[in-house]
């Protein structure tokens, strides 16, 4: 089964580092996925930039950029190409609004294994929660992603980026899940082979065979009336020889069937293991009384959404 596991980040460089790893890390490079606004110091280039509306020039790799230029000549929608990775409705939003400010996306499609590395480069290299992205900006009158909006100029998404750095700082806090699957194995069974033997057999049977004798007497007898009748006129006598012979035939029978089935028995198995997560300890430093401080835990997301075509988990 498929995931794709996307994360949004401030920086360009911040998503170059993660695509770098996840191609050294053995990620197929043909599912990596790269959306960055073009110019501006980004890998990629303007001229050769897709015009994305409400974003306008962004640079694009991998099937993001399949799906972003694969419109048939129609203007490509970057929500649309989003969901089409498998990202919900709600959370292509805030990355398509997260992009808009300037972010960079990275997206990845691995198999189930590979789900759990994929995240871990991601947090490891700052992507963003976007869930509280998103509400920092409700909280400053937004209300969703527009695309027929005019996109912001590089001095706009400067701000935007000075504005996000200097009000916060990303702690990561990851929590490992435990995902017990299964899968089928052989565990031997039966072969049966079905095959041909020819075996001799004879029977006796007796046959009749006819043979034609011709044989000349000599005889000294007067004529009789009968004799005068036919002495003197044309005659054919024929004798038809006949014999037999033995005709073969052969009828099947079905003697014997080999019927061969498996019975199944369900059994049920513990799996035990252990989970990690990070916690995270805030420390307030009282300057009115000194020497006295508070502990405590918070709890602060990473928006890595695992995505596939038959569901869709965000690890939070």
């Amino acid at each position: 089964m498929a995931n794709t596991v996307i994360g949004l980040f401030d920086q360009n460089d911040q998503a170059d580092q993660v695509v770098r790893e996840l191609k050294s890390a053995g990620f197929d490079g043909d599912q990596i996925s790269e959306a960055v606004r073009a110019g501006g110091g980004s890998r990629f280039k303007e001229d050769a930039a897709l015009n994305i509306p409400g974003i306008g020039s962004l640079g694009a790799s991998g099937p993001l950029h399949r799906a972003l230029s694969g419109g048939g000549g129609r203007t490509p929608e970057f929500i649309s190409a989003l969901q089409s990775l498998g990202v919900p409705a709600d959370d292509a939003q805030y990355y398509a609004e997260g992009v808009r400010r300037g972010g960079s996306l990275v997206a990845v499609v691995a198999d189930e294994a590979r789900t759990e590395p994929a995240i871990d480069i991601m947090c490891r290299h700052g992507a963003i929660d976007c869930a509280n992205r998103g509400t920092q900006w409700k909280q400053a009158g937004w209300s969703g992603f527009d695309a027929s909006a005019t996109a912001l100029t590089d001095v706009e998404i400067n701000n935007e980026r000075t504005r996000v750095s200097e009000n916060a700082q990303a702690i990561p806090v990851v929590q490992e899940e435990l995902r017990v699957g299964k899968r089928e194995v052989e565990r031997g069974g039966v072969r049966v082979w079905k095959h041909v033997t020819e075996i001799p057999v004879e029977e006796n049977v007796n046959l009749r065979q006819e043979h034609v004798h011709v044989e000349r007497r000599a005889v000294d007898r007067p004529i009789t009336d009968a004799d005068v009748a036919t002495a003197f006129k044309d005659e054919t006598v024929e004798l038809t020889e006949r014999s037999e012979e033995a005709i073969v035939t052969k009828d099947a029978r079905v003697v014997e069937e080999v019927v061969v089935s498996k019975d199944v028995e369900q059994r049920t198995e513990t799996v035990r293991d252990t989970v990690r997560k990070t916690d995270v300890d805030v420390e307030q430093i009282d300057t009115a009384r000194p020497g006295q401080t508070t502990r405590g835990t918070t709890d602060k997301d990473i928006d890595i959404t695992s995505t596939d075509a038959s569901r869709t988990k965000t690890n939070r």
